[in-house]
């Protein structure tokens, strides 16, 4: 009776203990190559994404990394509670707020509040060949480009884009692009008129009006896009 009884405590930890291997980790997951992480266009890591329902997922600890670059923004994850803390310039957090919560295992959380709830997993890295977090890109693009960041993903590449020494992100990146584009604008279209119209003495005067008009048009169009990506 006592070697029956011992028999079955052990088979019960034994269910127990691979029971909670599967919930950990994700036999469904299937590998799907590096993937480049950059900034600016720059590579930083190359880590081994994996598909999971139809969703590319990121080691998180290459993501955090990736956030950590930057300006404002810090990151840090608790493996133990499967919290994700994001901090942010507090006068961007009202602009996550059209976004879902949803259900997963895993919180994540800017400056304090619960953001998206996403299901992530744990699968071996081949790059280190230990285990590690899995996440769905797909959340972290939508929460950067919540905040003014700008992100980009192609299936094989993940470019975030921002601009040193901004005052903040939203509106560094608008201030940016709105000077691109005023400039661009207006050195094409001034160089294409001056062309055309070369030395001809009789337009001197509308060609002065036109650059009159232009350089006007120009402010305006560059505190245009400024302050709606601010």
């Amino acid at each position: 009776m006592h070697r029956a009884l011992t028999s079955l405590l052990a088979m019960g930890l034994t269910l127990g203990t691979t029971a909670s291997v599967v919930l950990a980790s994700n036999t469904n997951s299937s590998l799907a190559g590096r993937k480049e992480v950059s900034i600016n266009g720059v590579a930083i890591s190359n880590p081994y994404g994996r598909v999971s329902s139809n969703t590319m997922h990121m080691p998180i600890w290459y993501v955090g990394q990736a956030l950590q670059s930057i300006p404002d923004v810090k990151q840090s994850w608790n493996g133990n509670t499967h919290i994700w803390n994001i901090t942010i310039p507090p006068n961007l957090l009202s602009s996550l707020s059209t976004i879902p919560i949803g259900t997963g295992n895993t919180t994540i959380i800017v400056n304090g509040t619960p953001i998206k709830k996403v299901d992530t997993f744990a699968a071996t890295d081949p790059a280190s060949n230990k285990p590690t977090v899995y996440m769905p890109i797909w959340y972290i693009i939508q929460i950067l480009s919540s905040i003014g960041v700008v992100n980009t993903w192609d299936g094989n590449d993940w470019n975030i884009v921002y601009v040193p020494g901004g005052s903040s992100l939203g509106g560094g990146f608008g201030n940016t692009l709105g000077n691109t584009l005023g400039n661009t604008v207006g050195n094409t279209l001034g160089n294409s008129v001056g062309n055309t119209i070369g030395s001809n003495s009789t337009l001197n005067s509308t060609l002065d009006s036109l650059s009159s008009t232009l350089n006007s048009t120009v402010g305006s169009v560059e505190s245009l896009v400024g302050n709606t990506l601010s």
